[in-house]
């Protein structure tokens, strides 16, 4: 039934999304969203049956974002190690914008998981694959070594997560992408000098 109003539906989950990035899921109320949308709690829950529906909606919804815009940027490039590239350079300059996935995806997000635990999963099991398809069309295309793509997905991700929680709070753009780059090239090239690798 609240699918007849779905413009009503996308500014709740607009101001939602804009309140949960400010205040934090267990600081924003129901009685905040409705506030920003004009309507009471009672016209909100007719559209969602309470606050863990609405950020779950809301943290799928950039998850959903920020997997497009990845998977935009590695279709552009045909070279696995440019894809890769491209990879965590979008991902670290896009998820910054997205404060609730991003809160969602840190390990600090824990306290997330009983709302938003779902969401987490999915947004790491997508982009564990979208890392695993570059992985695997760089040994293919013999640009890679032979290796557990599952294993480095995960190591990758699990260091994007670890630089995140320490580069995001910077504003300097410019030295996030530098110290993404020269992290990238250590992790694909190793520490060796080139002659000897």
């Amino acid at each position: 039934m609240a699918d007849q109003f779905p413009e009503k539906k996308e500014q709740i989950l607009n101001e939602a999304r804009a309140l949960f990035a400010q205040y934090g899921f267990r600081r924003c109320t129901t009685a905040d969203i409705a506030t920003n949308c004009g309507i009471t709690k009672a016209a909100l829950y007719y559209y969602f049956k309470n606050k863990e529906q609405i950020f779950t909606e809301v943290v799928n919804r950039e998850s959903d974002l920020l997997l497009a815009d990845l998977r935009k940027i590695v279709r552009s490039r045909k070279d696995p190690m440019d894809q890769l590239h491209a990879f965590v350079l979008t991902r670290f300059r896009k998820i910054k914008k997205l404060l609730n996935l991003y809160r969602v995806s840190q390990t600090a997000g824990r306290e997330l998981l009983p709302v938003a635990g779902k969401c987490r999963e999915r947004f790491f099991l997508e982009e564990s694959n979208l890392l695993c398809s570059i992985l695997e069309d760089g040994i293919e295309k013999g640009r890679f070594r032979k290796i557990r793509v599952d294993i480095i997905a995960r190591t990758l991700i699990a260091a994007f997560k670890g630089i995140e929680a320490d580069l995001l709070v910077s504003e300097n753009t410019t030295m996030i992408t530098s110290v993404m780059r020269e992290g990238l090239d250590v992790f694909t090239h190793g520490l060796l000098p080139r002659q000897e690798q």
